[in-house]
């Protein structure tokens, strides 16, 4: 899984730079961030591995995630509701 989240388009030339997490379901069915080198960031271990984060299902197509990973620009958030497409 990969999750995007980006600036407010309305900032202009103030808008935060995107950020992405990366994020895999392990054998018990509980999605884990993992590193990741982009053309938008790298993320290694040390970044994500005190890092809360939680996927929850609310329906086909449809979930919730809850993180407190903290190196993305101020104002960008991954903690909400998200659409698989």
């Amino acid at each position: 899984m990969v999750l995007e989240v980006f600036g407010d388009p309305k900032l202009g030339a103030g808008i935060q730079s995107p950020c992405e997490l990366h994020a895999k379901e392990d054998k018990t069915g509980k999605w884990r961030l993992v590193p990741f080198n982009s053309e938008l960031m790298e993320v290694d271990l040390d970044d994500i591995q005190r890092t809360f984060f939680k996927v929850t299902w609310k329906g086909p197509g449809k979930f919730v995630v809850d993180t407190d990973f903290r190196y993305c620009a101020v104002g960008l958030s991954f903690s909400g509701r998200y659409r698989v497409r």
